[in-house]
């Protein structure tokens, strides 16, 4: 989670737990303090949202008894701009309230509030104009941390960070669960209901996910084994954390899911890691699997606690946790990932990747309760500004026949002009360890998955380098939705020369320069380190509607950044660069979107 010390501090006076639900419309009636419903029958609340309208705090009562749950919003009394929403699915048969913290001046909001089975705004989502073409965005609201991603029965599971009644993470309120949308091929995405809801302890933060193969927690009454001693029906637990203005509200509860991820019950014994100290958040949950004796396995956790320290625990059924060691200097800071990768792909020799919410990672050992660094921390992340990696994740329950470290992260920041929603994640990538001059790196590409969208409309470029910008010749016009494959094969004369040895390209205005006197490339107002490797520099360039991915030399070097297209984009791909530095063959890809018109 991308949270300043002192936006903590704000939150933390001003934070409660969230619930929320629908109900029957023939049920549903104004109440003396707010909306009522008798018994809530439909999963979601729509909630009307008009931009400028000043912000609003609700709270929640089940059944009468008052939630440690806070929403704040801009409610509309007339006409929405858009309709937000909460889940109410945990509630179902039970009396809901929604009422404001403070006496409102209006009660238009009370006749627009409506509850259904359905999202909202159902004939205007995906159409909108700068939602993201292939990028998974939120249908409704705010979107940030990927906070678990799993693969089971066929199905790759992403949860997020989600606000679907709002369009900012404000630093004194930070009420979200976890949304979820769902792929069967990595490309083509729905959403679908949230994976953790508002709970008695509060709102949820950032977290992770694991399944439990062997029943540790008893969650699943009729276990069905398959020959290795594998459920063949786990349970799904979904950790996270949550917060307040106390010390003791900062503690670690998780969700579970009996059927494979669709549906998602609160554990009624959390928390189940109480409180180490005031902010201690984001816990991210692993399966050491012990090879020397395997009845020595166990659940791992770590927990971040501040600057780039962070703890960790062991278990044997999720529940019940012990403290083990701490790590600090880990290199970065918030929303850990940990998993294990063979180096240059050989199975004997295995490393532990220890992986920061801002792109830093360090190579070391893990003997399932301490890790020992042995090289790093490396970036991944080079930049600072809005539209950069943060807070990924890797999928886990990747079948071991596919074998592929597969990570999703938010693009974090950027802007979407006049949206009912806002934020993007970057499209999945495959981690791959490999041994380099300087030791053992992380390699970053696209899944092969993403290629899936090209279309049958292509252009080539094969050429050398004149000085000026050469244009792309399309025998038909790709447009906005583009992917990029090019190699420029560098002539070592001509880096001796005098002249700026830079060479790029444009595509659709945005521009990657590579500096290869200083060894660098820039993406837009963004730095990275980058060599010439083997006489060439390699590029894979993937532009979306809202934002360009760059995956440099075979993944050495991964980019990304977000922008906002002009009203009247002129689309064009572009090869520049000093006269004779290098020959350039490039071929460009058309790309579809993955929303339905």
């Amino acid at each position: 989670m991308l949270r300043t010390l002192t936006k903590v501090l704000l939150l933390a006076a001003t934070l409660a737990a969230s619930p929320l639900g629908p109900c029957p419309a023939q049920d549903a009636k104004p109440a003396p303090q707010g909306f009522e419903c008798g018994k809530i029958d439909k999963p979601y609340v729509h909630l009307p949202i008009k931009n400028d309208a000043p912000e609003v705090k609700l709270r929640i009562k089940i059944d009468g008894e008052q939630q440690n749950a806070l929403i704040t919003l801009r409610l509309a009394q007339g006409k929405p701009d858009w309709n937000g929403y909460i889940s109410v699915e945990q509630w179902m048969g039970k009396k809901l309230t929604i009422f404001p913290e403070e006496p409102l001046a209006g009660s238009g909001w009370i006749e627009n509030l409506k509850m259904s089975d359905r999202f909202p705004d159902e004939d205007r989502v995906y159409q909108e104009k700068y939602r993201p073409q292939f990028h998974v965005a939120a249908r409704r609201g705010y979107l940030n941390d990927v906070n678990g991603p799993f693969y089971l029965n066929g199905m790759y599971h992403l949860p997020f960070q989600h606000a679907p009644w709002r369009l900012a993470d404000s630093g004194e309120v930070s009420e979200k669960y976890f949304g979820h949308v769902i792929s069967k091929d990595l490309v083509h995405w729905k959403e679908i209901g949230p994976v953790r809801f508002f709970t008695p302890q509060g709102c949820t933060w950032s977290g992770s996910s694991a399944i439990d193969w062997y029943n540790t927690a008893g969650l699943v009454r009729n276990p069905v084994k398959d020959k290795d001693g594998r459920l063949e029906n786990p349970a799904v637990v979904a950790f996270g954390n949550h917060g307040g203005p106390k010390l003791e509200d900062f503690v670690v509860g998780f969700t579970y899911s009996l059927d494979a991820g669709y549906t998602w019950t609160n554990y009624p014994g959390n928390p189940v890691i109480p409180a180490h100290s005031m902010f201690n958040r984001d816990p991210h949950i692993l399966w050491y699997d012990d090879q020397a004796d395997p009845a020595k396995s166990h659940w791992a956790l770590v927990l971040y606690l501040a600057g780039e320290d962070y703890l960790f625990y062991t278990s044997k059924d999720l529940v019940h946790w012990e403290k083990t060691s701490e790590l600090h200097g880990a290199g970065g800071t918030e929303c850990p990932d940990m998993f294990q990768m063979p180096l240059d792909g050989d199975q004997n020799k295995l490393k532990w990747i220890f992986w920061c919410g801002n792109g830093n990672y360090t190579v070391g050992s893990f003997d399932g309760r301490t890790f020992t660094k042995e090289c790093g921390a490396f970036q991944t992340s080079y930049h600072e500004k809005p539209g950069r990696d943060y807070a990924s994740q890797s999928f886990v329950g990747i079948p071991a026949e596919d074998g592929r470290q597969i990570n999703v992260a938010w693009l974090a920041g950027g802007e979407f002009p006049g949206m009912p929603f806002k934020g993007q994640l970057s499209i999945p990538r495959v981690l791959t360890l490999k041994t380099t001059p300087d030791g053992p790196r992380l390699f970053i590409e696209p899944v092969k998955e993403i290629a899936n969208l090209r279309t049958s409309v292509t252009a080539q470029m094969t050429a050398p380098l004149d000085g000026t910008e050469r244009l792309l010749k399309e025998d038909q016009p790709i447009g906005e939705l583009v992917d990029i494959e090019v190699v420029f094969s560098i002539k070592k004369d001509a880096l001796t020369a005098e002249g700026g040895n830079t060479l790029g390209l444009e595509v659709n205005g945005q521009k990657i320069t590579c500096d290869l006197t200083n060894r660098k490339m820039a993406v837009n107002d963004s730095e990275a380190p980058l060599n010439v490797v083997d006489g060439k520099v390699k590029l894979r360039v993937i532009v979306d509607r809202m934002s360009i991915e760059v995956f440099a030399n075979d993944g050495a070097v991964q980019m990304s950044r977000t922008f906002v297209p002009p009203d009247n984009p002129l689309y064009s791909i572009k090869a520049f660069g000093k006269k004779g530095l290098a020959d350039v063959e490039l071929k460009a890809w058309q790309m579809q979107s993955i929303w339905k018109k």
